[in-house]
């Protein structure tokens, strides 16, 4: 009689384990994306590209998709001239790329 009340017990288990699974329960394990808009800082690539990386992404530079090196930061636009360039956060920029004026430091 007990064994039959364990393998009920079991049973009962597993099918709202695959119904938790089925509805997304598993989500709950996984890191959650955003896309974000990256800029190749390759001075001979430029690429500019989305890409779906975790929330909170610290691994920069990201690959490029392109040129297949690492060397992809968010892209950033300037204040004044709206050029993109690549905000690297160890080695920022201190002057834009295109019209040369004064960046904001991060």
């Amino acid at each position: 009689m007990k064994s039959r009340q364990l393998l009920i017990l079991i049973g009962t288990a597993v099918v709202l384990g695959a119904v938790w699974l089925m509805l997304g329960g598993a989500s709950l394990f996984t890191t959650p994306k955003t896309e974000k808009l990256l800029m190749c800082g390759n001075a001979d690539c430029a690429n500019e590209f989305k890409a779906q990386l975790p929330v909170k992404f610290q691994d920069y530079p990201a690959k490029c998709p392109k040129c297949s090196q690492r060397s992809a930061f968010v892209l950033t636009r300037c204040w004044r001239c709206s050029a993109p360039y690549p905000l690297d956060l160890k080695h920022p920029l201190e002057k834009c790329p295109k019209c040369g004026c004064e960046l904001p430091k991060y």
